[in-house]
């Protein structure tokens, strides 16, 4: 009996020391997948946090580009506004000089006009013309190379030869003075001042009607 007790006894120690040594490692099992449940789940976390930082940088990415873009088009629409605008001023003061250059040119040639003008006038005026005087023609031939001389100057710029009220002004101007001429006393140099009034309206047309008085000349062969 004693040794049956003694063989029940060992075999109850060894089951319980295997028992416990059982319930050891599956507690510190437990611990370890504890722990590594733990460690998984904190870097779940740690991933979710990352994740969503990742989400607001991009949303804050999106907004800088999308504020970008913005600006972009807004400074290439300004400076495509800016470059017609300068364009357009550019255009306009262009025009202004050109015009300006015109009319001033235009008021030279017509205080020239007017000056031979009264020449002519002055001429047709004098009381007693006599129709052999030397002087008178030598006067008369003057007042023809000044006109010729002006005729040449406005060919060379006939380009900008378009000012209608001025056109209006030298053809009155003109008028006025083939109608004196038709004086019957004022025809002793009748040759003479017919000439001059044929050259007078030559410079009047190539004035105003430049291309047409040049096309008319080279059909001529002038």
């Amino acid at each position: 009996m004693t040794s049956l007790r003694e063989r029940h006894d060992e075999l109850q120690e060894s089951f319980t020391t295997e028992l416990r040594n059982a319930m050891d490692s599956t507690r510190n099992e437990l611990q370890g997948a504890r722990a590594e449940n733990r460690e998984t789940l904190e870097k779940l976390v740690r991933a979710q946090r990352e994740l969503k930082s990742l989400v607001t940088q991009n949303a804050e990415m999106e907004k800088t580009l999308a504020d970008y873009q913005e600006k972009v088009n807004t400074l290439s629409t300004n400076n495509s506004k800016f470059v017609t605008e300068q364009m357009t001023e550019l255009e306009k003061r262009t025009a202004d000089n050109l015009a300006e250059s015109r009319g001033s040119m235009m008021r030279g040639f017509e205080s020239d006009l007017m000056r031979i003008a009264e020449e002519i006038t002055h001429e047709l005026m004098t009381p007693q013309i006599d129709s052999k005087s030397a002087e008178t023609a030598d006067r008369l031939r003057r007042i023809m190379g000044s006109l010729i001389e002006l005729n040449m100057r406005i060919e060379k710029q006939e380009d900008l030869m378009s000012d209608h009220k001025l056109q209006k002004n030298i053809r009155g101007l003109v008028d006025e003075i083939i109608r004196r001429s038709l004086d019957a006393d004022r025809l002793e140099h009748r040759e003479m001042i017919s000439q001059l009034y044929k050259k007078m309206n030559e410079v009047v047309n190539a004035m105003h009607y430049p291309k047409y008085y040049l096309h008319s000349r080279l059909e001529l062969g002038v």
